[in-house]
């Protein structure tokens, strides 16, 4: 008997995480707390992990990465941003330490990326 890896659809999970975190981002400028009483940590933290390990393997295209960057920072990675306005990115929001670590892999595994595709 022969195993074999499950099928995943990985469309559907890229999917997935890129609005999930679009919808975190967008909440956590409202200092939101869940239900239970925690904090962003627990949006964030699984989110990005899963984000960071679809980075890595490859599975973002341009237009992805590009809506990750306004997430981060609009501010410099958004045309249609206007100063004044309530849309914040992740690095203007106070964020868990845990979190912080998981956006410095995102971008460090970015960056990585960017130099294999580019050098």
């Amino acid at each position: 008997m022969k195993l074999l890896p499950p099928s995943v659809n990985f469309d559907a999970l890229k999917t997935h995480v890129m609005s999930a975190m679009e919808s975190a981002t967008r909440h956590a400028v409202m200092n939101c707390r869940d239900l239970i009483g925690g904090d962003c940590r627990n949006h964030f933290e699984p989110l990005m992990k899963l984000f960071d390990s679809l980075l890595v393997i490859g599975l973002f295209d341009d237009s992805e990465l590009e809506a990750l960057l306004r997430m981060i920072h609009p501010a410099a990675f958004d045309p249609d941003y206007e100063p004044g306005t309530m849309k914040k990115g992740l690095t203007e929001i106070e964020l868990d330490e845990h979190v912080k670590i998981q956006l410095v892999n995102i971008l460090d595994h970015l960056c990585d990326t960017q130099v294999i595709f580019c050098g």
